[in-house]
């Protein structure tokens, strides 16, 4: 199953955080989309999120102090 909502409305929706009163920015202090526009489809699925993602984070810690990587 595909999910359709970002983080923010995830967030809205779970009944726990919203009985805490808290939104997605209270949870995480920093998060990023690293598929903003997904190349115009409705979803990616999370294991192409995940390698996209793990893309950009080795590719910022090489440059800006991934030694041993």
């Amino acid at each position: 199953m595909a999910h359709t909502q970002g983080l923010e409305e995830i967030a809205a929706g779970d009944a726990s955080v919203a009985q805490a009163g808290k939104t997605a920015t209270d949870l995480f202090s920093m998060y990023l989309n690293c598929c903003p526009d997904a190349a115009g489809v409705a979803s990616v699925r999370r294991e192409d999120e995940l390698l996209l993602s793990l893309g950009y984070m080795h590719a910022a810690l090489s440059k800006y102090g991934g030694q041993g990587l």
